[in-house]
């Protein structure tokens, strides 16, 4: 079946640009000097390499609206550490610290739904944490991210730095695919409405078809963001993405 070969081809290309993104991190922190930028940048670039294994391992079982929201994380992990490269000093403080004020506007909405209490010591230390996360950030606890700009805005903020023309790309695509599968829309549903019968999602050429679309944005985060890291520290593995993005799998 075509359906088959374009996952398998997908699969194919999952493992290489894991492969070049790994170079990309040996080659660039061979010469890169350590700094907060580049921590966040080399972090989230392994962290795109284990996610998309997780993508690869969740093809075994063809559970494509979980590798839909996998890639919709991948795509929003790859715009903030491109976008975090070239931001202020200001922007590092709020990503480094807003997470703080947003678990504890959610704490403090769970107190009333639960018996247990806090000790003294420990609510003062809570506090401290979070007065400290405030001032470093300058952010409200109920602003809906940590960042001054949507993530839109943070892309077409790199996209003008870098002159790429990638991040937006990300967003129209991967991540707005990615939106049911996150949210639990109608459209999420639609595969499970033919498992009702048997209980399981048949595996059609169509289920397929969706499935190697799912590797697909998983594999355009990657080569994305292994094309921004190669431009970024002047590397010279373009070549290798490129290859990788024209792989086939046999017949």
């Amino acid at each position: 079946m075509e359906a088959e070969r374009a996952v398998r081809t997908e699969l194919l290309r999952v493992g290489s640009f894991r492969q070049v993104l790994l170079e990309e991190y040996q080659e660039g922190t061979k010469e890169a000097e350590p700094s907060i930028r580049l921590l966040l940048l080399f972090t989230s670039l392994l962290k795109l390499r284990e996610q998309a294994r997780a993508a690869y391992l969740l093809s075994g079982e063809v559970f494509v609206e979980e590798i839909l929201a996998i890639s919709r994380t991948m795509a929003e992990l790859a715009i903030n550490a491109a976008y975090l490269q070239e931001a202020g000093d200001e922007e590092i403080e709020r990503y480094q610290h807003f997470d703080t004020q947003s678990l504890y506007k959610h704490s403090t909405k769970l107190k009333t739904h639960i018996t247990v209490q806090l000790s003294q010591k420990d609510q003062v230390k809570i506090d401290e944490a979070v007065a400290f996360a405030r001032t470093s950030t300058n952010r409200k606890d109920n602003d809906p991210t940590w960042s001054i700009r949507t993530l839109f805005q943070r892309a077409e903020f790199i996209d003008d730095r870098s002159k790429l023309s990638l991040m937006v790309t990300l967003i129209l695509t991967v991540y707005a695919s990615g939106h049911q599968a996150v949210h639990a829309t109608n459209s999420s549903l639609q595969p499970f409405y033919s498992a009702l019968k048997t209980g399981t999602v048949p595996q059609t050429e169509e289920r397929l078809e969706a499935l190697s679309l799912a590797l697909a944005g998983v594999n355009f985060v990657l080569h994305v963001f292994g094309l921004f890291v190669n431009s970024l520290l002047h590397l010279d593995l373009e070549p290798d993405l490129i290859q990788t993005g024209r792989l086939i799998a046999s017949r």
